[in-house]
């Protein structure tokens, strides 16, 4: 983007904003009587000599700087720059619609610290109060660019660094076109760079909270005011610090745009300080908050509470969790699952996955219908598949392994519930392809995958919980026989359709640790467990579907035309699912009795 501006005797400088498909370009624009001068900054880098590289939000870099591009000195910079001089940038710079037929056009370069201006209407500076200062005077335009080196002092000169005031500093480029020898009038004008002075420092955030949990604390804080707020910054040590000096403290974390941060790899047993600290968009940041101390401590995530507790699991990918290897039931489950999704997608029109996502709205509108209007059974297009997108409340079965029943270990102990509390949402997709349809119904093979995961927090070996967070994620999935009796649904317009469901499955599972790595847990003969495995079982499914088509047919016919899906249903079902390894001793108990509901689409 360039920007120019021009200004006639008697007018108001007026900005004219010319769009470039490739870059944002920014010129300085000249005001000058009867023509414009405008020069062009090329670049801001450090210079030879400087005994300090100043930081990027300078605006430093090579090209033509941009209007977006922000010049700022905040707190740390002005202290850095006045404490170790010289802390120089050399500026390149272009006049770029000089006159070549002039003999001696010349320039300066002035510099007005924060508050401070100079003069734009002369080469030298008539100003005696020295505010200004003359970086180059009357030198001869020769070849451009130029590159002019500035003192960063200059800049902040008279500023002291802890105010908390902001102004602005100024960099002029004063140039003179000499047109005597083409009859014109000499002209002296000036145009100035802007360098933000920005020494206000955000409020100091509140350390909300501070807890132990294994080799890591976690920590929390609030903003009293996230105005202009990028950020926090933490700060740890195991050694008192001040907040208001944190120059040297060993352990600190990048800039944070959370309100939470968990610091790792400490010490159990070891006292540590911490403060908090505000960030704002200039990078001025606040003093500290009071210092608070906690104290990394041993810890049991899930998978180690349940095998201190005597847990029989053995970890590993297999046909059977026992196992150390991946086995040919995850083989088959991946290669039945790419299968679906391929049949799927050359089934329908392309368009159709991005129809899906509105089938769900679709489906809704279709059940406020008025009941009692005629139906028609089938729809016109070939049908094939059926998918359902169900949930459920999952909870496994974990703690009946140390029952003192018939089959448990005799602890009594309940890992589970101890940790991890209670059930939660599981989602499931469901497809299955029918294979024979007759007088009895339809006869199909199907395959199904969910998701469930729940988290709870981890014990102390001492007792109690802590913050540490500890989850166990479990993605089920089954090979599915379907019966679905649609004989008097067709035939009778009856809109209630039982079906069922049976066949094998297994449960893909992992628990993850407070550092949401996958959790390990050392056994006494030095051997480790690995937190991961598959289980598989059995399950059975009973269910009930309820045909919205009889609500609104016409716009089942609609559904049908515009997106192929034949008829859509609100369902439940019943479903027992018994993973336990077919009876392993070896194995983790994820069986559990399941009450599905959802949404059903025949395509």
């Amino acid at each position: 983007m360039t920007a120019t501006a021009t200004q006639r005797p008697g007018r108001t400088p007026r900005t004219n904003w010319r769009v470039t498909p490739f870059a944002a370009l920014a010129v300085l624009a000249v005001p000058t009587p009867g023509a414009a001068l405008v020069v062009q900054v090329n670049s801001i880098q450090a210079a030879t000599g400087s005994a300090v590289k100043p930081n990027e939000r300078l605006g430093l870099g090579v090209g033509l700087v941009s209007p977006a591009v922000k010049h700022v000195i905040n707190v740390a910079d002005c202290e850095l720059y006045r404490k170790n001089p010289p802390a120089k940038v050399a500026v390149s710079w272009t006049w770029t619609d000089r006159d070549l037929t002039v003999a001696t056009p010349q320039y300066s370069v002035k510099v007005a610290p924060a508050g401070k201006t100079c003069e734009t209407g002369n080469l030298s500076e008539s100003s005696k109060d020295g505010a200004c200062k003359l970086v180059a005077e009357k030198v001869t335009y020769a070849s451009p660019p130029v590159s002019t080196t500035v003192d960063l002092a200059d800049l902040i000169t008279g500023t002291d660094c802890r105010s908390g005031a902001s102004a602005t500093a100024k960099i002029y480029f004063v140039v003179s076109d000499d047109r005597a020898s083409s009859g014109a009038a000499s002209q002296v004008n000036g145009v100035t760079l802007d360098v933000a002075i920005q020494l206000s420092v955000p409020a100091t955030p509140t350390l909300a909270t501070l807890a132990g949990g294994e080799s890591n604390l976690h920590v929390t804080w609030s903003f009293a005011d996230k105005t202009k707020i990028k950020g926090a910054r933490v700060y740890w040590s195991a050694k008192v610090f001040s907040p208001n000096d944190l120059g040297a403290v060993p352990g600190r974390s990048a800039t944070l745009t959370t309100t939470s941060y968990q610091i790792t790899g400490l010490k159990n047993g070891q006292t540590y300080f911490v403060s908090v600290t505000a960030v704002d968009d200039d990078e001025n940041e606040s003093a500290g908050a009071p210092l608070k101390t906690a104290e990394p401590r041993a810890t049991q995530d899930f998978w180690q509470y349940y095998q201190a507790s005597g847990g029989s699991e053995e970890g590993g990918y297999a046909i059977c969790s026992a196992g150390r290897t991946p086995g040919p039931a995850s083989v088959l489950v991946a290669l039945l699952v790419a299968v679906a999704l391929a049949l799927l997608v050359r089934r329908r029109r392309p368009a159709w996955g991005l129809r899906a996502g509105v089938s769900l709205v679709a489906c809704a509108v279709l059940g406020v219908g008025s009941v009692g209007a005629p139906s028609t059974a089938r729809a016109a297009s070939p049908q094939t598949m059926s998918l359902d997108l169900r949930v459920a409340k999952y909870l496994p079965q974990i703690d009946r392994e140390f029952g003192k029943t018939a089959g448990g270990n005799g602890t009594g102990k309940t890992p589970f519930a101890d940790v991890l509390k209670s059930s939660d949402w599981q989602v499931s997709l469901a497809l299955d392809w029918r294979v024979a349809h007759g007088v009895l119904g339809e006869l199909g093979l199907g395959v199904a995958a969910g998701l469930w995961d729940q988290e709870g927090k981890a014990r102390a070996l001492a007792g109690g919980t802590t913050d540490d967070k500890t989850s166990l994620h479990v993605v089920p999935v089954t090979l599915d026989l379907v019966w679905r009796f649609d004989t008097l649904a067709e035939r009778y317009r009856l809109f209630l359709i039982p079906y069922a469901r049976l066949g094998v499955g297994a449960a893909v599972w992992w628990v993850e640790n407070g550092l949401g790595n996958v959790a390990t847990f050392a056994r006494p003969d030095g051997t480790s467990r690995r937190a991961e495995g598959m289980t598989g079982g059995l399950h059975a499914t009973a269910g009930l579907r309820l045909l919205l088509d009889v609500f609104e047919p016409q716009a089942a016919r609609g559904f049908d035309i515009e997106m192929g899906v034949n008829h859509s249903y609100l369902f439940l079902q019943w479903q027992r699912l018994s993973l336990t390894d077919f009876g392993s001793a070896k194995s983790i108990d994820l069986s559990d009795d399941l009450i599905h509901f959802g949404f059903a689409f025949d395509l």
